[in-house]
């Protein structure tokens, strides 16, 4: 998965018509010249926080840079149809329908995920299956116009 991410790192710098060196300046110093370069040789796998960074300053979503697609219902490793659930796909219909600043703030509640290692080097199928519980939640909270739960709220209470 390592390689696949970093892939689309350097596709996505590149299209942007960005040098290393202009990435890491967009990212205020944050990340060095040598780290973005790690990342895009699938040397060293980014965290969450990271790819959030990342996919902001280079226009992307954190889902184009995780998995391929610029929304969740386009992801590009395929899901077996036995791990689908009812409930699977309807979070990818409310998140493909949700305006852009919905799907942000799902983005954001979705990444303490990764950086628990649930998306790194795990099947899709069990990242589908721990995303139900947390994405649900969020999404219902969300939607009904309720208070917006903390992204540490919702971990702790689905995988705390």
């Amino acid at each position: 998965m390592k390689k696949e991410i970093g892939l689309r790192i350097k596709a996505a710098r590149e299209a942007a018509g960005l040098k290393l060196q202009q990435l890491s300046d967009l990212t205020g110093g944050q990340l060095s010249v040598s780290r973005i370069s790690n990342f895009e040789q699938g040397l060293r796998e980014p965290d969450a926080q990271t790819v959030m960074l990342l996919a902001t300053k280079l226009g992307k979503t954190p889902c184009f840079l995780m998995f391929g697609s610029q929304s969740s219902n386009e992801i590009s490793a395929p899901v077996p149809d036995m791990y689908r659930t009812s409930t699977t796909y309807q979070i990818v219909d409310q998140y493909s329908a949700a305006p852009p600043e919905t799907q942000t703030a799902v983005d954001l509640l979705l990444a303490p995920l990764s950086e628990r290692k649930l998306l790194s080097g795990t099947p899709v199928e069990s990242v589908m299956t721990a995303l139900e519980g947390l994405a649900m939640d969020g999404l219902q909270t969300i939607k009904n116009g309720g208070e917006k739960p903390t992204t540490s709220d919702l971990v702790k209470r689905k995988i705390g």
